[in-house]
């Protein structure tokens, strides 16, 4: 099995392989030529970022996308062009923190390799990634679950679930898990501390020895209970500065690494992944019957 390169590796590879477009340019709302963009994703992605300043006055919908496109000098009507509306909103703004996330982590890393800070201990290290994480929503926690519900529609599932594993691999890469190590390359590509790691989405089918597989699958189905059930502790959170969340955060971090047996992982992991999609499924359910009632 080959391992995997660092994820900021592969996010420049993946850009690289992408063909170039032609330059695109789009009127402004005068009918004047507008700025150029070098493709319509960029054109996109500037839309995008200016929206999120709106997601507080108009929440995750197609108005906050049409009064950021407004900001850049276009129609509004250019929110046509996103197809997938508040979903293509909500999964920017994933994408940008886990993103965000993960260069923080890598300068942490390089920091330690450089010995200009100590590495931290696997607990705290999680712990300090998924708070750091949560509290990019906080300038959004009140249309955070409308958000949270945009991401159960059956459509945009997929998508939610490969950002929600890639986030996972990311803060289990850069805490130093080498649980699929068991089948080397002769000749690895991507010398590093976090060599023969699998994304999430590209799990192992044929791994020896079998608890290293579960021993993989449990570290990373727990982490992804955890973040699930702290994003939903947080929008009903109202101490200061979400301090319940960060408490309850604590523990659910201290348990795996409590746990002492492969039996005694699976009967958590699958707890904490059922307290996830349940909650997830009563948030949806409750925002269904609030919008109903109004």
């Amino acid at each position: 099995m080959q391992e995997a390169p660092a994820p900021e590796a592969a996010a420049s590879e993946a850009a690289a392989k992408e063909a170039p477009q032609p330059n695109t340019s789009y009127a402004d709302q005068s009918g004047e030529q507008g700025e150029e963009y070098e493709t319509e994703e960029q054109l996109q992605a500037h839309i995008l970022n200016a929206a999120l300043d709106f997601v507080q006055l108009h929440g995750w919908t197609l108005e906050a996308i049409s009064a950021g496109a407004e900001t850049l000098g276009l129609s509004a009507a250019s929110s046509g062009m996103f197809q997938n509306g508040a979903g293509d909103l909500v999964l920017h703004f994933i994408a940008q923190c886990n993103a965000q996330l993960t260069e923080q982590m890598a300068e942490q890393h390089n920091q330690v390799q450089l010995g200009q800070a100590e590495p931290k201990q696997t607990a705290e290290f999680l712990r300090d990634a998924v708070e750091t994480r949560l509290r990019m929503l906080t300038p959004y926690i009140d249309n955070w679950p409308q958000a949270m519900s945009i991401l159960l529609l059956p459509h945009n599932i997929p998508d939610s679930l490969k950002h929600l594993s890639t986030l996972v691999d990311d803060i289990w890469y850069y805490a130093g898990d080498r649980s699929t190590d068991v089948s080397r390359p002769s000749q690895p590509k991507y010398p590093s501390p976090h060599v023969f790691l699998t994304p999430f989405h590209q799990a192992p089918h044929t791994i020896r020895p079998a608890s290293a597989k579960l021993n993989w699958y449990t570290k990373r189905a727990a982490l992804t209970g955890i973040y699930n059930t702290t994003e939903l502790v947080m929008i009903q959170d109202s101490s200061e500065d979400f301090q319940d969340t960060w408490n309850f955060l604590e523990n659910r971090i201290q348990d795996i690494v409590n746990m002492a047996g492969a039996a005694k992982q699976a009967a958590s992991t699958g707890e904490a992944v059922a307290q996830g999609l349940m909650g997830a499924a009563v948030t949806l359910k409750n925002l269904t019957g609030i919008n109903q009632r109004r």
